[in-house]
């Protein structure tokens, strides 16, 4: 019983965490590309970092 409620304890801690540096990459990103756009790089231009090509 102790176990599995630890178990919970650390899954939860972790999804948290998670949560928290996914949240931060995030704002990293948009900040990234606030200051291309204000150079005058297209978005079109900085967002084709390879992968599909439309």
């Amino acid at each position: 019983m102790a176990f599995s409620k630890t178990l919970l304890l650390l899954g939860l801690a972790f999804a948290v965490l998670l949560l928290i540096s996914s949240e931060m990459s995030a704002r990293e990103l948009h900040e990234i590309n606030q200051t291309q756009n204000s150079s005058g790089t297209d978005v079109e231009e900085s967002s084709n970092n390879g992968g599909w090509q439309r």
